[in-house]
């Protein structure tokens, strides 16, 4: 009988280690994805504020005037394509107002991405290919 009670004893201990390291590994997954969550978050402030940074200062220096509305304008806009897009637009335009052209082009693109933080948009619409025919074959 002790020992049905001490195999019994250490199967509640196997369990109750194992319930353990359940918990620790489901923790541990928790916090890794929180931290990978963080890290894309930072990323991409990082990446947005140097474009912003970049736009800044090539268009002081490309252009004499540049409006408060145009700087507020380009504050507002987050997509990182579409800002990288407006550094190329900012160091090719020939004017201010080429540029601000640009830049309201963006916006209303800007404007049709309801869901926040879109990775990638399929570029054409799928279309399934066509069945061949079925030939006959002289005998």
């Amino acid at each position: 009988m002790a020992v049905a009670n001490t195999n019994e004893h250490f199967r509640e201990i196997m369990i109750s280690r194992e319930m353990f390291l359940l918990d620790i590994n489901t923790d541990k997954q928790a916090a890794r994805k929180e931290g990978l969550e963080k890290g894309l978050e930072k990323g991409l402030e990082k990446g947005s504020v140097a474009h912003k940074t970049s736009l800044n200062t090539i268009l002081r220096s490309r252009f004499a005037q540049v409006s408060d509305a145009t700087i507020a304008a380009l504050e507002a806009i987050n997509d990182l394509d579409v800002l990288q897009n407006l550094v190329v637009k900012a160091a090719l335009s020939d004017s201010i107002d080429a540029f601000e052209d640009c830049l309201k082009t963006a916006q209303k693109s800007t404007a049709k991405k309801t869901p926040d933080k879109i990775v990638s948009e399929p570029a054409t619409e799928y279309k399934a290919p066509k069945k061949a025919k079925a030939t006959r074959r002289k005998p």
